[in-house]
């Protein structure tokens, strides 16, 4: 059974923040200005570019890869 307090058990605002949240507001009215800034067509022909790289990794097939063979040669330097 829950019992709703009385307003006088409620707890107390003081008078100096109650005229603050009640009282008349004086704002200045502000313009609003969206500013969505679009890609440039370099950079969208970028991007484009970026997404078929990655794509044609994705998809690349390692069959057409070939075996090749490497010599591999030491060199000494000689000290004079």
């Amino acid at each position: 059974m829950s019992t709703t307090p009385n307003k006088e058990d409620l707890p107390r605002i003081a008078d100096a923040l109650k005229t603050e949240l009640v009282g008349e507001k004086k704002l200045k009215h502000i313009e609003t200005e969206e500013k969505i800034v679009l890609p440039s067509k370099s950079e969208i022909e970028q991007e484009k570019g970026q997404q078929q790289l990655l794509k044609s990794i994705e998809t690349f097939s390692p069959d057409q890869l070939h075996h090749a063979n490497t010599e591999e040669r030491i060199f000494f330097q000689l000290k004079r």
